[in-house]
């Protein structure tokens, strides 16, 4: 069975590009040491990843407040999204997206209920498109059937955050939860 563990802060300020990559480094450090890993240079349109520890890697997601980074030796797709109080453009969006099984199921919901749903089948999408590394476009109404979705939701609500979020990986894993803290 691989190993994933999973960095979250959840914090007062905003994750912008440079706070995430503070916190993705702190998460390495953690998982590695201070020295011990090093990212990969990687074209703007390719999935990042780690060239030191061999067999190591990651994914990073953020919104808003909140930042998740799953580290392991398997392959890993990450996406978390707050639950929206409306859902706007994003039901165009699903009509792109979500298979006809899906929105079928969906159609059937009470608005709290979609609006939940929504969330979680919008991050195991967009979890998939990340463990791929095609992007969301590849993956439009393609179901990636060999993947394992892990639902992270419980683990954030339990901690009061009202997100969705979902782990793709090939297997099922072991999950390890790291919270991290403001410094």
């Amino acid at each position: 069975m691989n190993n994933v563990t999973l960095y979250l802060y959840f914090g007062e300020e905003v994750v912008d590009r440079p706070l995430s990559r503070v916190l993705r480094d702190r998460a390495a450090a953690l998982s590695f040491g201070e020295e011990g890993f090093d990212y990969a240079e990687t074209a703007s349109t390719e999935k990042p990843r780690f060239s030191r520890p061999d067999g190591a890697f990651f994914n990073v997601t953020h919104t808003e407040n909140l930042f998740l980074c799953a580290i392991g030796d398997c392959e890993v797709g990450l996406d978390a999204e707050y639950f929206p109080s409306e859902l706007g453009r994003r039901e165009k969006i699903a009509a792109r997206v979500f298979s006809e099984d899906e929105l079928a199921a969906l159609s059937s919901l009470d608005e709290e209920e979609y609006k939940r749903a929504f969330t979680l089948l919008w991050t195991k999408h967009e979890a998939a498109a990340k463990f791929s590394g095609e992007g969301l476009a590849a993956l439009l109404k393609r179901e990636e059937a060999d993947l394992v979705y892990t639902d992270l939701t419980p683990i954030l609500a339990s901690l009061g955050i009202p997100a969705a979020a979902t782990l793709a990986t090939r297997d099922v894993v072991k999950l390890t939860l790291v919270l991290l803290e403001d410094e």
